[in-house]
Formats: structure tokens, C-alpha cells, sequence
């Protein structure tokens, strides 16, 4: 079960399946991207990973071969639509090889992904949960993801808490947060779920982000 929290902001908070803006605007597989789509390459879409992926013969999906860790992407800047990363940015290193050390790698990520959406592009982001077991199992899982953690990436909200000297080179709205429940909490009322997520573990086992690039001020 999805407890969806919706943002209100400069745009109407929606899922991108009700989006006018979005819905209208026919969408080439080109310009949708499977970041470190792994094997799980959907068609319809443009995967990017470091792995061999061997397309079906006949699919109707496109494929780079590239470390996404690499920087820039063999894609060029204000291209893409609609982006997913699913169980991926949880992986991602502090320290990216070869960068600058004062740079983290998330914010190098989020700094590209930045680069290559269109104006007005959406990007769904989904990670285990900060304070479930999924997140922390694994060994090669470097951080926890919460609901505001990608709010680090929207200069608004950033400027508004005086911290606009992280000088992030990216610039995204949140329009929804969607917290996927342990089965056991389904049935609870608002209230108890809430309670529970403040207070207990494994309550919220991942968490899907939906961002929109804003557009250049």
C-alpha cells in the first residue's frame, strides 16, 4: 500500500499520469530514460547501465552502455522527458573517483540528471526507506533516503532555510512522495500510521519521489 504525500508548490502536486502538460506531449522512447535499468530494461524506454544487456530480438527499447557514475552522459543536454531510477541511489558513492572532494556523489548524480531533462521533465526516484532493514542489508548501500532528501535539490526550498551556499547546480520541484508500507500497517487508520512511521522501524519499506526540472530562471 502507497501513502502518498502530496506537495503543494508554484505547480498543482499530480501524478504525471493526470498531468495535462504531461500527457499531451507525445513522448519518443528517446526521450524516456531507465537510469541503471539493469536487466529490467521496460519497453518503451532508453536504458543506461554499466552491464551487458542483450535486447530481445524485436524489442522496442533502446540501450547505452555506460557507468552512470561517469560523467557526462553520452546524452545530450535537455533531452529527456521522463526519467525513472529505481534501487539505485541508494548505491551511490560519497565520493565519486576522479571528482572533486568536496563534491558528493549524489549531488554530482542529481547535477547530470539535471543536465539532460527537458524544461518541465519528470523523474521518478524510488529507494528503500531510511529507517527500514531494506536499506541498510544490503552492504554495498552507501546512504539512507527520506521524504526530504531530494529536497536538497530544489533552490526554493533550499534559499528558504539559508542554505542557498551549497550551491547546487540543480533545480527540482517535489510534487509527490509515495511511502510503500509494510503489509501489516495496510488496515491502520491515518493517524496510527503516521504515529508509526515517527516512532518505529520497518514501517515504510520504500519510497517513490516524483521530481519536476523547473525551468531556468
Amino acid at each position: 500500500m502507497a501513502l502518498e504525500i502530496r506537495t503543494l508548490g508554484e505547480h498543482a502536486a499530480q501524478d504525471i499520469t493526470v498531468d495535462k502538460d504531461f500527457s499531451e506531449i507525445p513522448i519518443t522512447m528517446e526521450q524516456r530514460l531507465d537510469i541503471a535499468c539493469g536487466q529490467q530494461l521496460q519497453p518503451g524506454w532508453t536504458g543506461m547501465d554499466i552491464a551487458d544487456i542483450i535486447l530481445p530480438l524485436g524489442a522496442k527499447a533502446n540501450y547505452i552502455n555506460h557507468n552512470v557514475l561517469e560523467f557526462p552522459w553520452p546524452i545530450e543536454s535537455n533531452s529527456i522527458y521522463e526519467a525513472r531510477c529505481s534501487h539505485f541511489v541508494e548505491h551511490i558513492p560519497h565520493q565519486l573517483e576522479g571528482s572533486d572532494i568536496t563534491r558528493n556523489g549524489l549531488v554530482l548524480f542529481m547535477e547530470e540528471l539535471y543536465r539532460v531533462m527537458m524544461p518541465q521533465g519528470i523523474v521518478t526516484i524510488m529507494a528503500p526507506y531510511y529507517s527500514s532493514q531494506r536499506a541498510w542489508q544490503d552492504p554495498t548501500h552507501i546512504r539512507g533516503i527520506t521524504e526530504n532528501t531530494f529536497r536538497y535539490f530544489d533552490k526554493k526550498w533550499l534559499e528558504s532555510l539559508g542554505m542557498g551556499h551549497y550551491n547546487i547546480k540543480a533545480d527540482f520541484e517535489v510534487l509527490t512522495t509515495k511511502m510503500i508500507l509494510d503489509p501489516e500497517y495496510e488496515s491502520k487508520n491515518e493517524s496510527a500510521k503516521q504515529n508509526a512511521i515517527r516512532h518505529f522501524i520497518n514501517v515504510v519499506l520504500d519510497i517513490h519521489i516524483v521530481l519536476r526540472k523547473r525551468e531556468v530562471r
